[in-house]
């Protein structure tokens, strides 16, 4: 519903007529949706995109709105429903009257003042190009001359762009990512040597690319992105680590010492409590909160997750770490050494080349 409306939408924004567009494309577009009970049962986010007069505070997609089945990736609870339906019922009725139509208006003030932090934040790359474009309609209807507007103008080319086989777009570029595991590739590969040029370039981009506002981290993108990422900040880091054991002639200069424990420092600070990493910052919240999810499209995002273990024979894989664990301490000496052995020369051949990064 949503994808088909919108489009349907964009096309006759664009000048098709009522039974233009490809193969009938208008004509089918308004059929579905008039077959599927019309675009009042579009989800929240489109709602948001056809209202004629919509507050600012909609941009975080917050409000609850009734949606069709076919958009109901992630099923609610009863109570849940209960829940969201009685706030939306009550809050809209009390906040259009004073003391709390001022409220409501200082609410609206407090979101376009962190709209505008997060663009100023991301050099207005924002994280998503859905939330680009919402933070950009955002400013426009605060001030259609305002600078904001015209910066997030200047970075549509980065979410849209027409290629040879028609328009383009993308949530956020993943360059920093690529790089990352491109340089691994060719360094695993042995073909220093031909690909010299393409590693220093790629050496230089990825020193260019850290993090200074969030310190010694990378992001998915570029340093404009501004969103540090803990496995993106891992693979840099390892590539990196791996640049600087080729010669500098070829790969370029290594980089700065204490950038490489920015890195680690920034690692270091998203382990939670539970020994888990998580992406964006460490897991603060409870997982209850899961049940005050207001998307209606996305699930467990309500705090940040650690995703460590598979859930493949998660028991016998404990079992099985903790019997090698037993093996090991029961093996050791009194004076705290081991006697050689086949299975502990492995693992401590393993050990070392995790410190050294070296090959074995």
């Amino acid at each position: 519903m949503l994808g088909t409306t919108l489009n349907y939408v964009a096309l006759r924004l664009l000048g098709e007529g009522p039974e233009g567009g490809g193969d009938g494309a208008v004509t089918k577009a308004r059929k579905w949706v008039l077959d599927h009970e019309g675009a009042t049962l579009i989800p929240a986010w489109g709602k948001v995109y056809l209202s004629g007069r919509c507050g600012v505070i909609c941009a975080q997609f917050t409000r609850p709105c009734l949606i069709c089945t076919e958009d109901l990736y992630t099923s609610r609870s009863i109570a849940q429903n209960l829940l969201l339906d009685g706030v939306h019922y009550l809050s809209e009725r009390l906040l259009k009257q004073w003391p709390f139509s001022k409220l409501r208006e200082q609410a609206l003030q407090e979101a376009i003042k962190h709209i505008h932090y997060e663009d100023e934040s991301t050099r207005y790359m924002i994280n998503a190009s859905i939330e680009t474009s919402m933070n950009m309609m955002a400013c426009w209807a605060e001030d259609p001359t305002s600078d904001a507007f015209k910066f997030h103008f200047a970075r549509v080319p980065d979410i849209l762009w027409l290629a040879e086989d028609g328009m383009k777009t993308q949530s956020v570029g993943s360059q920093l990512w690529d790089a990352a595991f491109a340089t691994q590739a060719i360094i695993a590969s042995n073909l220093v040597d031909e690909y010299g040029s393409t590693l220093r370039k790629a050496h230089e981009f990825l020193k260019l690319s850290q993090e200074h506002i969030s310190k010694g981290a990378w992001t998915l993108s570029v340093k404009d992105h501004g969103w540090q990422v803990s496995d993106c900040t891992a693979e840099a880091l390892r590539a990196l680590l791996l640049l600087s054991q080729m010669p500098a002639e070829i790969v370029g200069e290594t980089i700065d010492t204490e950038r490489l424990h920015n890195a680690i420092d920034f690692l270091l600070s998203l382990q939670s409590k539970n020994g888990g990493f998580s992406v964006w910052e460490p897991a603060r919240g409870q997982r209850w909160l899961e049940v005050l999810n207001p998307t209606q499209a996305f699930g467990d995002v309500m705090v940040e997750t650690e995703f460590l273990h598979p859930g493949y024979r998660s028991k016998e894989i404990e079992v099985s770490v903790a019997n090698a664990s037993s093996y090991v301490e029961d093996a050791r000496m009194n004076d705290g050494s081991w006697l050689r052995k086949i299975q502990l020369l492995y693992i401590k051949q393993k050990a070392a080349y995790q410190l050294t990064d070296e090959e074995w």
